[in-house]
Formats: structure tokens, C-alpha cells, sequence
């Protein structure tokens, strides 16, 4: 479609000037379409009300498995990184052998803290709006999280900002037990117990602003 609209010139357009001048469209498109009829509902006194909560979210455990197996790959990404020593900084195949080395020893090092350090606290910050609440997390959620804390809210309509902080993805319980990538024990420091008591939480902190309802 946007090769069509004449924004690019290829099929492969991530990341294109083009492909954010669609997005600034759409957004223009919706505002421009909803701000008229939203005139007709101004509420000078919406009620305004926000708290923080810290959450000690259960750290996903590293089994002796999961060790093993980012030993193993760690090993291998540096020796390979290693021998590509020669090659400049913006060497494409080198920059992934490091990277992909230190992703598999972060495993490495949460193992070996996760018996004295098994919590990880994170801030959430719960925003009342009127008859809209926005809620926070760190993390890149699974689309279950969101779905359960919308659908679960005492608010008419939810805002879930995620991202809010130094997060990672996390996975559902569905996904980890199919192995997806994001679900892998490199790519999240919390698993599906951490995720049930996120939103638990999320939805407690929502409805303690919505009393009256």
C-alpha cells in the first residue's frame, strides 16, 4: 500500500520515511476525524487521581537446562566473535556474534544471583483520568496482559504504557511453553507468575481509583 500511495519504491519499506509518513497520516486522519465530536462531551472537572506501586515481581527461574544451553551458546558466539577480530567495528556479522554473547550471558548471570535476588522490583504508575485510566509497566507484554487488564477494568476505556522503564518481553504461560523467541529465558527476566501478579496488581491499584464505582 505504500508503494501504491507512492510513499516508497519497494516492498521492503520498515523503517522508511515514507512508512512514518503513513503513520503521521493515520494519526492526523483520527484526531482530525474524533475532535469534533469529542467538543460536544467537554468535562471541565474530571476527576484527576494517580499512586505509584512498587511490584516485587517473581523473577523467571533459570533452570539447570536453561544454563547449560546459554553456556553453550555464549561459548559459541564468542569464539566465533573472536575470530572476526579482524574485521572493522561495523562489521555486521561481528557486532551480531557480540551481542548474541552477552544476551546468553545475562542468563548466565541471573542464575547465578537468582537464589539471594528472586524478586524484581518495578514501578507502576496508575493514572485516573475522569472515566479513563493509564497504567504502566516496563515491560513489552504478550497480548494477554493487556486484553485480561482492559477487559478486567473498572474504567470505560484503559491506556496500558508499556515500555516505561528498562523492560523486557513478558512472555505468557502459553508462549513459553511453545518456545517462542520472546519467551526464551535471554529474553525476559519475568515469566507468566510475574505477568498474572502484574496485572492483579494493575487492576487492584485501578479499581482503588474508581471507588465509586
Amino acid at each position: 500500500m505504500l508503494r501504491l500511495q507512492g510513499l516508497v519504491d519497494t516492498d521492503n519499506a520498515r523503517g522508511a520515511v515514507g512508512q512514518r509518513q503513513e503513520i503521521a497520516r493515520r494519526i492526523t486522519n483520527a484526531v482530525a476525524n474524533t475532535l469534533p465530536v469529542a467538543k460536544l462531551d467537554v468535562r471541565p472537572h474530571a476527576t484527576l487521581r494517580h499512586t505509584t506501586r512498587v511490584l516485587d515481581l517473581p523473577k523467571r527461574w533459570i533452570t539447570e537446562d536453561d544454563l547449560a544451553e546459554a553456556k553453550r551458546e555464549q561459548a559459541g558466539h564468542l569464539a566465533r566473535y573472536q575470530a572476526l577480530q579482524d574485521r572493522p567495528l561495523t562489521d555486521v556479522e561481528r557486532s551480531r556474534c557480540f551481542g548474541r554473547q552477552r544476551w546468553y550471558g545475562g542468563v548466565v548471570a541471573r542464575h547465578a544471583v537468582q537464589e539471594t535476588e528472586p524478586v524484581l522490583p518495578m514501578e507502576a504508575h496508575i493514572l485516573r483520568v475522569g472515566d479513563v485510566a493509564f497504567a504502566t509497566n516496563q515491560f513489552e507484554l504478550y497480548l494477554d496482559y493487556g486484553i485480561r487488564m482492559k477487559a478486567r477494568s473498572k474504567a470505560i476505556q484503559t491506556f496500558v504504557v508499556q515500555l516505561a522503564g528498562p523492560g523486557t518481553y513478558l512472555p505468557s504461560a502459553r508462549s513459553v511453553a511453545g518456545g517462542s523467541y520472546g519467551s526464551l529465558p535471554a529474553s525476559n527476566h519475568v515469566g507468566a507468575e510475574g505477568g498474572d501478579l502484574l496485572v492483579e496488581e494493575t487492576l487492584r491499584a485501578i479499581r482503588e481509583l474508581f471507588p465509586e464505582e
